[in-house]
């Protein structure tokens, strides 16, 4: 990320921001905390469906914050590129995207809303048998040599709910968090097989607990849920299901359980396990992870 920001502080505490540059798209602390430094070791299921992995894009954002004692409101609207899924990271885009947040924090709650629509050219996804790790990324071309490619509109839809129990009076050591992302595809997927209309739905969400039983550490427990339809009309819809293995659309889930110790403000250390079912297998992991950390550079911006 690379970014360029304008600021003006008023009075009563309100200010007007314009960022410009590679950035994340604004959508609160909850949904931003789920990326590749979140505090769980594994990202959510329902943010990889929806972003796959990091959720930077090239595009501008405006945004106004208003501060009152406890409460704070926040309200953001962006254009971009929509060359990051779920837009087109290979084909482009065939017009700017539009997204709008806003959120809310009153005492204890802390409450965010976001929405994101793209349109994405040539989204390719890779159709070769050999699943697994790979270092190439699929491009849609003439040959439709082991991709399928999808034209056409999505739209994210994402909310995220906070209750802080040291923010209550009864200064409580417990933290609540519930969170999640809708995605709504809307075009054609074509490959060397046929073209088909195509209307994809996905749907998931998890829940935090957090019992903050020290003052440096924590015991969390994450549930996670995910779902998807799809729905394929038109000469070669059967192959272009079995391409895209949509056979294997089954429902996931995901429970963690995690011990983090954070010794130093800038190191935090955690353990944790559990289980989760993916395409119809079940697997338990393990985990043992220091996650390091320092704003010496970004300190002094706003």
């Amino acid at each position: 990320a690379a970014w360029l920001q304008w600021r003006r502080d008023g009075d009563a505490g309100q200010a007007w921001l314009i960022t410009a540059g590679r950035q994340s798209l604004s959508m609160g602390p909850v949904l931003a905390e789920a990326g590749p430094l979140g505090p769980y070791a594994l990202m959510p299921l329902a943010h990889r469906a929806a972003f796959d992995d990091a959720v930077a894009d090239d595009g501008v954002q405006g945004g106004w914050r208003a501060e009152a004692g406890t409460a704070g409101l926040a309200l953001d609207l962006g254009i971009w590129r929509g060359h990051r899924f779920p837009g087109g990271d290979q084909g482009g885009s065939r017009k700017p995207g539009l997204s709008l947040h806003a959120g809310a924090a009153w005492q204890a709650w802390a409450a965010d809303l976001v929405w994101l629509q793209q349109h994405p050219q040539a989204r390719a996804a890779n159709t070769s048998p050999a699943l697994g790790h790979s270092h190439g990324a699929p491009a849609c071309d003439s040959r439709f040599t082991e991709v399928i490619c999808f034209d056409g509109r999505a739209q994210l839809l994402g909310g995220s709910l906070r209750w802080a129990g040291a923010e209550t009076r009864a200064q409580l050591p417990i933290t609540l968090t519930a969170a999640g992302w809708w995605r709504r595809d809307d075009g054609t997927l074509e490959s060397a097989n046929g073209l088909a209309e195509y209307r994809g739905r996905t749907r998931g969400g998890w829940l935090d607990a957090a019992w903050h039983w020290h003052t440096r550490a924590t015991l969390g427990w994450r549930h996670e849920r995910l779902a998807t339809h799809h729905r394929l009309h038109g000469p070669g819809a059967a192959l272009l299901a079995l391409e895209a293995r949509m056979q294997h659309a089954s429902p996931g889930r995901r429970d963690t359980l995690q011990l983090a110790w954070q010794p130093w403000p800038w190191a935090r250390f955690s353990i944790e396990g559990g289980q989760e079912t993916v395409a119809g297998q079940r697997q338990r992991f393990a985990a043992l992870r220091l996650l390091l950390s320092h704003d010496w550079l970004m300190g002094a911006l706003p």
